[in-house]
């Protein structure tokens, strides 16, 4: 998964909100069970935050869905980094269901090498 932001400040992150692409829009698929003190320093040491075209917005839902239920700030970091997450199968509209749990960064890849989303106009 590709790193696009983070749930606390860029300093004290909490949890990672994690993306793909489909086509060229950066689209959430999930986000981390609180991360451990150690998973937040090593991500401290490579996210940078984001310029100004990130695609998403400055909030994001408290929910497992990002619904209506509260909104809490998103740090928007630069979507260069890759991680290693571990999920379940469970995915609705393109989403996991249940959260990720960070494995590690993947230093030696890219964006470009996750595979992207299915563009749901041609699966239709």
């Amino acid at each position: 998964m590709i790193a696009g932001g983070v749930i606390g400040p860029l300093k004290q992150r909490e949890v990672l909100i994690a993306g793909r692409y489909r086509g060229s829009e950066l689209v959430q698929v999930g986000r981390t069970v609180p991360l451990s003190p150690e998973q937040s320093a090593a991500l401290g040491a490579v996210l940078r935050k984001a310029k100004r075209d990130h695609p998403w917005p400055d909030e994001i839902g408290t929910g497992r869905w990002g619904g209506k239920s509260g909104k809490v700030a998103l740090t928007k970091v630069d979507p260069v980094e890759v991680v290693e997450v571990s999920a379940d199968a469970a995915l609705q509209a393109g989403q996991w269901r249940h959260p990720l749990r960070m494995v590690r960064i993947r230093a030696e890849m890219q964006p470009e090498d996750v595979a992207t989303l299915p563009d749901p106009a041609v699966d239709a």
